[in-house]
Protein backbone atom coordinates (compact mmCIF):
# COMPACT_ATOMS: atom_id res chain seq x y z
CA UNK A 1 0.00 0.00 0.00
CA UNK A 2 1.49 3.55 -1.17
CA UNK A 3 2.00 6.00 1.94
CA UNK A 4 -0.35 8.34 -0.07
CA UNK A 5 -3.30 5.29 -0.15
CA UNK A 6 -2.55 4.83 3.88
CA UNK A 7 -2.53 8.13 4.32
CA UNK A 8 -6.27 8.50 2.98
CA UNK A 9 -7.37 5.58 5.40
CA UNK A 10 -6.23 6.91 8.24
CA UNK A 11 -7.68 10.44 7.25
CA UNK A 12 -11.12 8.44 6.42
CA UNK A 13 -10.74 6.65 9.58
CA UNK A 14 -10.70 10.05 11.86
CA UNK A 15 -13.42 11.41 9.99
CA UNK A 16 -15.83 8.64 10.66
CA UNK A 17 -14.66 8.55 14.12
CA UNK A 18 -15.49 12.33 14.31
CA UNK A 19 -19.46 11.56 13.07
CA UNK A 20 -19.90 8.16 14.84
CA UNK A 21 -19.35 10.21 17.79
CA UNK A 22 -22.71 11.10 19.46
CA UNK A 23 -21.44 12.31 22.91
CA UNK A 24 -19.52 15.36 21.01
CA UNK A 25 -22.61 17.88 20.47
CA UNK A 26 -21.77 21.07 19.13
CA UNK A 27 -21.66 23.61 21.56
CA UNK A 28 -23.46 25.97 19.73
CA UNK A 29 -26.29 23.84 20.86
CA UNK A 30 -26.23 23.92 24.64
CA UNK A 31 -29.08 26.18 25.50
CA UNK A 32 -30.97 26.33 22.61
CA UNK A 33 -33.35 28.90 22.76
CA UNK A 34 -35.95 26.78 20.42
CA UNK A 35 -38.14 25.22 23.36
CA UNK A 36 -38.65 21.82 21.45
CA UNK A 37 -34.68 21.61 21.60
CA UNK A 38 -33.57 18.82 23.70
CA UNK A 39 -30.50 21.27 25.20
CA UNK A 40 -33.30 24.30 26.33
CA UNK A 41 -33.15 24.68 29.83
CA UNK A 42 -35.51 26.88 31.29
CA UNK A 43 -33.67 27.22 34.82
CA UNK A 44 -30.48 29.04 33.13
CA UNK A 45 -29.79 31.93 35.05
CA UNK A 46 -30.13 34.18 32.04
CA UNK A 47 -33.55 33.71 31.47
CA UNK A 48 -34.32 34.55 34.61
CA UNK A 49 -33.06 37.82 35.41
CA UNK A 50 -35.22 40.62 35.60
CA UNK A 51 -36.80 41.91 32.33
CA UNK A 52 -35.38 45.81 33.44
CA UNK A 53 -31.93 44.23 34.02
CA UNK A 54 -32.14 42.45 30.95
CA UNK A 55 -33.67 45.53 28.80
CA UNK A 56 -31.13 47.61 30.20
CA UNK A 57 -28.13 45.39 28.80
CA UNK A 58 -29.52 45.56 25.64
CA UNK A 59 -30.36 48.93 25.17
CA UNK A 60 -26.60 49.81 26.90
CA UNK A 61 -25.16 47.26 24.00
CA UNK A 62 -27.40 48.38 21.35
CA UNK A 63 -25.87 51.71 22.12
CA UNK A 64 -22.50 50.47 22.22
CA UNK A 65 -23.29 49.29 18.99
CA UNK A 66 -23.83 52.17 17.50
CA UNK A 67 -21.43 54.43 18.98
CA UNK A 68 -18.86 51.56 17.27
CA UNK A 69 -20.10 52.09 14.12
CA UNK A 70 -20.16 55.98 14.25
CA UNK A 71 -16.81 55.89 14.98
CA UNK A 72 -15.64 52.95 12.88
CA UNK A 73 -16.76 55.42 9.97
CA UNK A 74 -15.11 58.26 11.65
CA UNK A 75 -12.08 56.14 11.52
CA UNK A 76 -12.45 54.84 7.98
CA UNK A 77 -12.59 58.71 7.44
CA UNK A 78 -9.40 59.25 9.60
CA UNK A 79 -7.58 57.01 7.24
CA UNK A 80 -8.49 58.47 4.44
CA UNK A 81 -7.03 62.16 6.04
CA UNK A 82 -4.45 60.29 7.45
CA UNK A 83 -3.15 58.83 3.67
CA UNK A 84 -3.87 62.53 1.78
CA UNK A 85 -1.74 64.43 5.04
CA UNK A 86 1.02 61.60 4.39
CA UNK A 87 1.33 62.63 0.46
CA UNK A 88 1.23 66.09 1.15
CA UNK A 89 3.91 65.26 3.63
CA UNK A 90 5.89 63.20 1.08
CA UNK A 91 5.84 66.11 -1.49
CA UNK A 92 6.50 69.12 0.97
CA UNK A 93 9.73 66.75 1.64
CA UNK A 94 10.62 65.72 -2.28
CA UNK A 95 10.29 69.45 -2.72
CA UNK A 96 12.86 70.34 0.25
CA UNK A 97 15.18 67.85 -1.50
CA UNK A 98 15.13 68.15 -5.21
CA UNK A 99 13.57 71.44 -6.41
CA UNK A 100 16.08 74.40 -5.08
CA UNK A 101 16.73 76.28 -2.21
CA UNK A 102 13.81 77.65 -0.67
CA UNK A 103 15.21 80.49 0.88
CA UNK A 104 16.15 82.15 -2.97
CA UNK A 105 12.47 81.32 -3.76
CA UNK A 106 11.19 83.51 -1.33
CA UNK A 107 13.57 86.31 -1.30
CA UNK A 108 12.27 86.26 -4.95
CA UNK A 109 8.68 86.43 -4.26
CA UNK A 110 8.47 88.64 -1.74
CA UNK A 111 10.68 91.53 -3.78
CA UNK A 112 8.07 90.78 -6.45
CA UNK A 113 4.97 91.05 -4.56
CA UNK A 114 6.05 91.95 -0.92
CA UNK A 115 1.86 92.62 0.24
CA UNK A 116 1.76 89.03 -0.31
CA UNK A 117 2.21 86.71 2.83
CA UNK A 118 3.17 83.19 3.17
CA UNK A 119 3.27 80.61 5.80
CA UNK A 120 6.59 79.10 4.85
CA UNK A 121 9.35 81.21 5.50
CA UNK A 122 12.73 79.54 5.53
CA UNK A 123 13.43 75.63 4.32
CA UNK A 124 13.05 73.83 7.79
CA UNK A 125 9.29 74.51 7.96
CA UNK A 126 8.99 72.10 4.30
CA UNK A 127 11.17 69.20 6.78
CA UNK A 128 9.60 69.96 9.95
CA UNK A 129 6.24 69.30 8.89
CA UNK A 130 7.22 65.27 7.68
CA UNK A 131 8.88 65.39 10.74
CA UNK A 132 6.28 65.50 12.72
CA UNK A 133 3.86 63.58 10.26
CA UNK A 134 6.80 60.86 11.51
CA UNK A 135 6.37 61.36 14.89
CA UNK A 136 2.63 61.01 14.49
CA UNK A 137 2.34 57.92 12.47
CA UNK A 138 5.46 56.13 15.06
CA UNK A 139 2.79 57.38 18.05
CA UNK A 140 0.22 55.71 16.35
CA UNK A 141 2.46 52.55 15.59
CA UNK A 142 3.49 52.42 19.25
CA UNK A 143 -0.74 52.85 20.72
CA UNK A 144 -1.76 50.23 17.89
CA UNK A 145 0.83 47.91 18.92
CA UNK A 146 -0.01 48.63 22.77
CA UNK A 147 -3.60 47.72 22.04
CA UNK A 148 -2.70 44.26 20.54
CA UNK A 149 -0.50 42.97 22.98
CA UNK A 150 -3.25 43.74 25.56
CA UNK A 151 -5.29 42.01 23.49
CA UNK A 152 -3.27 39.33 23.18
Amino acid sequence: MTEEKRKENVDAQDASDVEDNSDTASSDTYDSHDPESEYYDPENGFRKQPIEEVRQKVEEMEQCYLDAQAEMKELAEMMEKYKSLKSKCNKLSAYRVYQGPWSVYMERMEQEFPNEKFEIHEENTLFNISQQFDELTNELLRESALQVTKDV
